[in-house]
């Protein structure tokens, strides 16, 4: 697995420290399209493979369990720490055949629905404010979604904080 490339997954809003115990790197004004893009790992619409709880085997031996987060034919990235990705060719995951605990479930069924959604698709999200409002995906990417809001701007906004909208007419009866 020598190929594989340790990725951070970014959490919007949150920036790095500098070590004055102020923010590192903050932009000027308004983030850009382009840098919200490349928070959320850049455009990519992950097969339905996503959610699934893997094994990956390190070139020292060493397993490591986690989530696919983003795979497509040639490659997948898969969370296997707190914020830590790593993409990887998929031959380099295996099923995992144990017991996770909870959260590791919780990510996996965050992400499994992420798996699903669609650009254009209408969505439901969670602001940085914990407000759970409604808007469409305009651009998908790997680890979230550009999302166009009612009032026509656009939001970047991670996997776990998205869900597909579900309207009346689609509930069973």
């Amino acid at each position: 697995m020598a190929s594989a490339k340790k990725h951070s997954l970014p959490v919007i809003g949150d920036l790095p420290s500098s070590p004055k115990g102020g923010v590192a790197n903050r932009p000027a004004g308004p983030p850009s399209v382009d840098v919200a893009r490349k928070n959320l790992g850049g455009r990519g619409s992950t097969s339905r493979e996503a959610g699934r709880i893997v094994s990956l085997a390190s070139q020292h031996g060493i397993t490591a369990v986690g989530v696919v987060l983003f795979a497509s034919a040639t490659e997948i990235d898969v969370w296997l720490d707190e914020g830590v990705v790593r993409r990887t060719q998929p031959s380099q995951a295996t099923p995992f055949q144990g017991v996770v605990g909870d959260e590791l479930r919780k990510l996996a069924g965050d992400a499994h629905v992420f798996g699903t959604l669609r650009e254009g698709q209408r969505v439901r999200y969670e602001s940085q404010k914990g407000v759970v409002t409604e808007g469409a995906i305009v651009e998908k990417c790997r680890y979230g979604a550009l999302i166009l809001r009612e009032d026509g701007k656009l939001m970047a906004i991670g996997f776990r904080k998205l869900w597909p909208l579900v309207s009346p007419d689609s509930s069973p009866n």
